[in-house]
């Protein structure tokens, strides 16, 4: 269930010359920042964008931050179709009911 008050965040990953810098600090965000009962998604893209953490999903336990941290590619590989990755992004978000919604990459 969701309230005005719930935080939503769908991260991505950004391709370029600070990539493990980059993937690490979205890591140790959604590890140990992302407040506890947020709801956060991963869209991964290159040439092509898709949706790497199966829409948005709530982070209650350690094992959610766990789940959605393990996701988070430490290699990167392919172009930068940033275009692709927001309008997937934006696709994630909003199949979420929820009103509070945030990009962030």
């Amino acid at each position: 269930m969701c309230s005005d008050e719930d935080k939503f965040c769908c991260l991505f990953q950004a391709v370029d010359r600070n990539f493990v810098k980059l993937n690490s600090a979205v890591r140790r965000y959604l590890l140990y920042t992302l407040p506890t009962g947020a709801t956060a998604g991963l869209v991964k893209y290159s040439s092509d964008s898709r949706d790497i953490s199966g829409g948005m999903q709530p982070v209650v336990t350690q094992s959610d931050r766990d789940f959605l941290a393990n996701r988070v590619p430490l290699e990167k590989k392919g172009g930068t179709a940033i275009g692709k990755g927001l309008k997937r992004a934006e696709r994630v978000m909003f199949t979420s009911y929820c009103s509070n919604k945030h990009v962030i990459g």
